[in-house]
């Protein structure tokens, strides 16, 4: 099953609850693109992803590769910030992507309470 999320607005933040797989780069692109068009298109910001239902089986060269992908493409001028919520019993994939997406200028911090994730993301 690929990636399937919702998006809700809240008031300074986009929340995105995420469900399904992400089991190839292409996945990764999708997923990330669809977001950031979501967020361009409201003007925000600011997201907050809950993937603790999402399952990622991609592997490391995937994740470096799709940060690399988004370097390329400016995702870090954009001046997104994104805290992610991955499953607390296999959050390794969305851990993984936090070094190298911040090695890459890109505002991206996995938290695994979501009052932490939000006053990050709100810097309060």
């Amino acid at each position: 099953m690929p990636v399937k999320f919702e998006t809700t607005r809240m008031d300074n933040y986009l929340f995105v609850e995420s469900s399904g797989e992400m089991s190839s780069f292409e996945d990764g692109i999708e997923y990330i693109q669809a977001q950031v068009t979501t967020a361009s298109r409201e003007g925000i910001r600011r997201l907050l992803l809950d993937e603790r239902n999402l399952t990622v089986t991609i592997d490391y060269s995937d994740i470096l590769a799709l940060a690399e992908y988004w370097e390329k493409n400016n995702l870090q001028t954009m001046g997104l910030r994104v805290a992610s919520m991955p499953p607390v019993d296999a959050p390794q994939a969305q851990l993984a992507y936090e070094t190298p997406a911040v090695n890459r200028s890109i505002m991206f911090k996995v938290f695994f309470d979501r009052q932490e994730a939000e006053d990050w993301l709100l810097n309060r």
